[in-house]
């Protein structure tokens, strides 16, 4: 990513720490969804405020676009 983007990321990825910091049981829900239960040991509002960045990245259109 470039200087810019990366700043995005990380401004993205502190609006999330705060929001699931704030409300736990929004960030256990979000982890507790999928095939594999999340590992005990992961702080769930970590856990689901790097998901939401995850996502952020996996929508872009370089990541979707296969040229």
């Amino acid at each position: 990513p470039t200087p810019q983007e990366q700043r995005v990321l990380r401004g993205h990825l502190d609006k999330l720490r705060r929001q699931y910091a704030a409300d736990v049981a929004a960030a256990r829900a979000l982890v507790g969804v999928g095939e594999h239960s999340a590992p005990a040991d992961l702080d769930p509002r970590a856990l689901a405020a790097w998901t939401g960045v995850a996502r952020v990245v996996l929508s872009l259109h370089e990541t979707l676009t296969r040229s």
